[in-house]
């Protein structure tokens, strides 16, 4: 299944905080992409990072709403397996409904949590 990334937020604040930072931003947040899909089949996930995970290997799946007062903001559902971790993030992956059910439905549902 194909993976699509929504580009990076940039704003008026990226010149400043890239300045800040000497540039140290931009490398933070290529490396929090590495948690992300590249590419999902029936045997498993890929990471951007490259790591490969079965989905029979995943053995906590957390979903999580962040919300700023009564409004959610973003949604992720985060899949954890003694390989490594990888995310699906609502706002910064374009097909993110398309992508949770497909990996909702692969892994074992003694996995699940319910999130906060």
């Amino acid at each position: 299944m194909e993976v699509r990334l929504l580009p990076r937020p940039v704003g008026c604040l990226w010149i400043p905080l890239q300045v800040m930072t000497l540039g140290l931003v931009t490398l933070l947040l290529r490396s929090a992409e590495g948690k992300f899909p590249r590419r999902m089949d029936d045997q498993g996930v890929e990471t951007r990072g490259g790591k490969r995970i079965g989905w029979a290997d995943v053995v906590t799946v957390q979903k999580l709403r962040h919300a700023m007062g009564p409004k959610v903001i973003a949604e992720e559902i985060i899949f954890s397996s003694p390989k490594g971790r990888f995310s699906i993030h609502s706002r910064r992956l374009a097909n993110y409904e398309e992508l949770a059910q497909y990996a909702l439905r692969r892994v074992p549902p003694s996995a699940i949590r319910p999130g906060r």
